[in-house]
């Protein structure tokens, strides 16, 4: 999906902090972290997910609509992500 592409790719460029809210047209966005490395994101208040930039590490919440999206975009991005699916 185009706009979960979008949103991946504006959470993990480089200028991007890592504390920030946006809207991707008709979807909310939160990110937050207390690391250089790591970000939390929330699409909608319902759909979660986490990265770890060192360990290239994608967390992605079982109740999450878009889990194969969302995995899809971080492949596009980067080499060897491991991607686990957190049960509630």
């Amino acid at each position: 999906m185009k706009w979960i592409d979008k949103i991946v790719e504006k959470v993990t460029r480089c200028g991007t902090p890592l504390n920030i809210s946006f809207r991707m047209g008709v979807h909310a966005v939160v990110c937050r972290s207390g690391l250089p490395d790591y970000v939390c994101v929330n699409v909608d208040g319902i759909d979660w997910f986490s990265f770890d930039f060192w360990l290239k590490e994608l967390v992605i919440e079982s109740a999450c609509q878009f889990p194969y999206n969302i995995a899809d975009a971080f492949d596009m991005l980067y080499d060897d992500v491991r991607v686990t699916v957190k049960s509630e």
